[in-house]
């Protein structure tokens, strides 16, 4: 366990047990993320060459401009400020819930008691991958499902969560 994790432990544990605990790891984004951000781009582009050929320059940058950055703004998003906002984000398993933090914020937590399922998805390896926590559908609205995005230590989290979510251990009971 990194020292900074140790450290963190300490600052999040406030009396309850922690099973596990881990940190997103940043994973380049893919070709399909950035796609809609050059859409944009590509349209900004195409929108001053039109303008610019019936010399309207000032709506070329009135409308252009903005376009662009707001491109440019999602593509910096995608590669710089999502991994500075991982570094602070840290899972937490305890013997009741799982937690997702921000620093020392609850960003999401949801009790093992309001899960319906845990399902495991890989990212090519089998040390490498996502765990997706399925709520109970109990409301009206459709309930967003809690997940631990990009993990190295999946394995040994998922199965710690499969045998609270199913009460067979001694720490779901409490």
């Amino acid at each position: 366990m990194p020292s900074e994790i140790k450290q963190s432990q300490k600052i999040l544990n406030n009396g309850n047990d922690i099973l596990w605990q881990g940190r997103p790891h940043f994973k380049k984004p893919e070709l399909k993320e950035f796609l809609p951000y050059l859409y944009l781009i590509a349209a900004a582009i195409l929108i001053v060459i039109l303008f610019l050929i019936q010399k309207e320059y000032e709506l070329a940058f009135i409308i252009g401009f903005p376009i662009c950055f707001i491109g440019l703004m999602g593509i910096g998003n995608l590669l710089i400020f999502n991994k500075k906002r991982l570094k602070k984000t840290f899972y937490t398993i305890r013997s009741d819930r799982i937690t997702i933090y921000y620093g020392k914020h609850i960003l999401s937590e949801l009790y093992f008691c309001e899960m319906k399922d845990i399902i495991l998805e890989l990212n090519g390896s089998h040390s490498e991958g996502t765990i997706v926590f399925k709520k109970n559908i109990n409301s009206v609205k459709k309930p967003l499902d809690t997940e631990f995005r990009n993990i190295s230590d999946v394995a040994n989290a998922y199965n710690l969560s499969k045998r609270l979510l199913s009460k067979d251990d001694d720490y779901a009971g409490r």
